[in-house]
């Protein structure tokens, strides 16, 4: 896995925690605040890694993850889905399983 990660929130500081956490860490951060600039970025950056909010305002998470595993360039790329609701606490293979 190379060092690149996108990284999709839309808690602003929640988001600029976590970019100065991977920055840290020798990534290359990609941040976005949707889905939509989510997917834009990916296009145009293609990164290794995706770090994803269950809970984006735009779309559902389950859209990226589509768009992710659906792209020749991208579907190798590791994908990581945090929520911190409780009520989401569960197996989140089923929604990757989908888009395989």
């Amino acid at each position: 896995m190379g060092n690149t990660i996108l990284i999709a929130e839309d808690a602003e500081d929640v988001l600029k925690l976590l970019a100065r956490y991977f920055r840290a860490a020798d990534f290359v951060v990609y941040p976005a605040e949707s889905n939509a600039e989510a997917v834009k970025l990916a296009e145009q950056y293609r990164p290794d890694c995706f770090l994803l909010d269950y809970h984006l305002a735009d779309s559902p998470v389950t859209g990226i993850c589509g768009f992710v595993r659906g792209s020749e360039y991208l579907r190798e790329a590791l994908i990581v889905i945090l929520s911190g609701d409780q009520l989401y606490r569960m197996d989140f293979r089923h929604i990757l399983a989908q888009h395989v």
